[in-house]
């Protein structure tokens, strides 16, 4: 079981097929399936057909499943649960955490909250991101130049939002 729970070899009358055995355990990883090195003993690794007539001594081995955990770290947000999962399989993306006076902007795989926020999340070894936020009341300058006459419009919406319109004055 190549690190796993002991599993009984079977004895098998010649012609007949082996009983699939229960699938052993192992720390840290989940059981894929039984391989062997198929019929001529030679080549490449396959998964073994239970339904195969045993006419020889033969040896199966387990395959297995590296178990990652990945945690979001959400730096004085609401709790987003851990997910576990196989090594490189696409973990479902959060909800978004909510954290009161700030608005969420997205998670980070550095700690430093540097670079682009993350689109893909992978299981690729235990990892950690991070929740990186604006707090509400930051002041955001924005500045244009045009090269025509126009006029701005300052709308103040319902949800405390700013819209800014810009038009030609013509």
């Amino acid at each position: 079981s190549l690190g796993g729970s002991a599993v009984e070899p079977q004895y098998v009358a010649d012609g007949q097929t082996a009983t699939r055995p229960n699938e052993p355990t192992r720390d840290g990883f989940n059981f894929g399936y039984w391989y062997w090195w198929g019929e001529d003993g030679l080549g490449d690794l396959v998964e073994f057909d239970f339904d195969t007539p045993i006419t020889k001594d033969i040896r199966l081995y387990a395959s297995w499943n590296r178990i990652v955990t990945v945690t979001f770290e959400t730096n004085g947000g609401s709790t987003v649960e851990s997910q576990q999962v196989m090594q490189d399989q696409i973990v479902t993306e959060p909800s978004e955490p909510t954290k009161d006076g700030y608005i969420f902007i997205g998670w980070y795989a550095s700690e430093s909250l540097t670079g682009s926020p993350v689109t893909t999340f992978r299981g690729s070894g235990n990892r950690t991101y991070y929740a990186k936020w604006l707090a509400e009341d930051t002041q955001i300058t924005v500045t244009a130049s045009v090269s025509m006459d126009v006029v701005v419009q300052k709308t103040e919406n319902a949800d405390g939002t700013i819209t800014f319109t810009v038009k030609s004055a013509n």
